[in-house]
């Protein structure tokens, strides 16, 4: 009985260690609960409308700058019946997942990532939740770092398995993952060196590299931007600099946006530095912070030209969030108070900022499943296109126009 007592004591302390990666999903879950709905949203619209069941050259084909085929699969799957609020508890579920695994293996030894952790990957004021396949790349590259540790630490051919598997995933959602998998197969060539890991799991390691390796250069074969985004091009290094910066410290939300520069050269100062001072990891955790970088000086070139738009900082937010934790893992044991006294100011001011406008949206689905019928479909689509699109063009009240035309209403209203 006393054995009993405490081993259930043992699991109770160590269960402490979820609670908030399982507060921050709550607070998650609800907001996905008041703001998800059921309607597509502009990229949805060719990404999952009437897709199902997808052809393989469809699923293959370049959506703008990206091929991402798991990316569309999954957002064809979770559309199929017409309701889009499955994408985005996909989307929670898979990332709080990977909270909870990252926790699982490494809270023990690593305090502040079962404080900050959550608060990165499950950040409720996040308007991502309306479904990014990049959501599921991040979830990846997390799952990808933690086996990586691990496979030095453990030595356990599973994690070699986890590590080539999801290196091989990567480039399958999008440009970031190609930019990353860069990173997993780099790390490959370490690992596979290292004497210390048993031959099967680094003939495993070797072996999704070269896998990774084949994917990296079909996806780039034939690749080709897309003409109408010439014009987001950066015109100039001082544009280039500031989206650069603001992307660097987006996922720290309405704290980042108050001094984007200086908050910026801070947090890049502060990765190198924890990063630096990691030990026998640092090489192998180097090379994720690298690809991070170079995914933001990516993104910044690719956008700059187009200027800051609000969204941006929760729509990319998700993608640099591997540099943080990178940092996370290399900090190890060390937590200084002044550090704890962060991870608790952040979780509080998680709780604190939970969207409280969302309802505006829902009631504006409602007056449109209300009017739905009762008007030509093109004074639908230029009254409700907010709904529908973050931009007014002529494309985009065509596609609507023509979506609302396709509608059952009385359908839809029941």
């Amino acid at each position: 009985m006393a054995q009993a007592a405490r081993l259930v004591g043992r699991r109770l302390i160590g269960a402490r260690r979820f609670v908030p990666t399982a507060l921050v999903a709550a607070l998650a879950a609800y907001t996905v609960a008041r703001a998800a709905l059921r309607f597509p949203f502009a990229d949805d619209f060719d990404l999952a409308v009437g897709k199902w069941p997808p052809a393989a050259s469809w699923l293959w084909a370049q959506h703008n700058e990206h091929r991402l085929p798991l990316g569309k699969l999954l957002l064809a799957a979770c559309a199929r019946h017409g309701d889009f609020r499955v994408g985005p508890w996909l989307s929670l579920a898979l990332l709080t997942g990977a909270c909870a695994w990252l926790v699982a293996r490494l809270g023990r030894e690593r305090p502040l990532l079962v404080l900050l952790a959550p608060v990165l990957l499950l950040d409720p004021t996040s308007n991502a939740w309306r479904w990014d396949a990049e959501l599921q790349g991040v979830g990846c590259v997390v799952l990808v770092l933690v086996a990586l540790v691990h496979a030095l630490d453990a030595r356990r051919v599973r994690d070699a398995i986890v590590f080539a598997v999801a290196s091989l995933l990567l480039p399958l959602f999008g440009g970031a993952g190609v930019i990353f998998s860069g990173a997993t197969i780099a790390a490959a060539m370490v690992l596979a060196r290292d004497t210390r890991l048993p031959s099967r799991a680094r003939a495993i390691v070797a072996a999704g590299a070269i896998a990774t390796l084949a994917v990296d250069a079909a996806w780039l074969h034939g690749w080709t931007r897309p003409a109408a985004h010439a014009v987001y091009v950066a015109g100039g290094a001082r544009a280039l600099a500031l989206l650069a910066a603001r992307l660097l410290v987006a996922p720290l939300g309405a704290l980042g946006e108050r001094a984007p520069v200086p908050l910026a050269v801070a947090v890049a100062l502060a990765l190198v530095a924890v990063v630096a001072r990691a030990g026998r990891q640092r090489l192998l955790l180097a090379l994720f912070l690298a690809a991070n970088a170079a995914l933001v000086a990516v993104i910044a070139a690719a956008r700059a030209g187009r200027g800051w738009i609000v969204g941006l900082e929760a729509h990319y937010a998700l993608l640099v969030v591997p540099a943080y934790v990178v940092a996370l893992v290399a900090a190890g044991a060390r937590a200084p108070r002044l550090a704890w006294l962060a991870g608790a100011l952040a979780l509080a001011a998680c709780v604190a900022a939970v969207p409280t406008t969302t309802r505006e949206s829902r009631l504006r689905e409602r007056a449109f499943v209300a009017d739905c019928g009762t008007e030509p479909p093109d004074a639908l689509a230029a009254r409700y296109l907010p709904l529908f699109w973050d931009a007014d063009t002529p494309r985009a009240r065509a596609t609507v126009s023509a979506w609302i035309a396709s509608l059952d209403c009385a359908a839809l209203r029941r």
